[in-house]
């Protein structure tokens, strides 16, 4: 039970797609107000494909990307596309 919930604990947030859904967007660029991960404000970055934000280190990264940055949902679309055309 102890390692369930150390494991529970190390484990980020998961927000269901519903309550993502219902984030503000802004409307200058079309982006969610809020992290897709855990919900709060802050310094996110941007996904180039949807409305989906994220700080950096929900994102699993060190530093902010210099080039564009999916998410991880659109990355899975853009390698199904690059295998098809193969």
């Amino acid at each position: 039970l102890l390692a369930k919930a150390q494991k529970d604990m190390d484990s980020p947030p998961q927000l269901s797609t519903e309550f993502i859904k219902s984030f503000p967007i802004d409307p200058e660029d079309g982006h969610y107000t809020y992290c897709s991960l855990c919900g709060f404000s802050g310094d996110v970055i941007c996904c180039e494909k949807c409305p989906v934000v994220m700080h950096p280190k929900c994102a699993g990264l060190d530093t902010v990307p210099e080039d564009d940055w999916f998410c991880q949902q659109c990355s899975i679309k853009i390698n199904i596309k690059s295998q098809d055309k193969i």
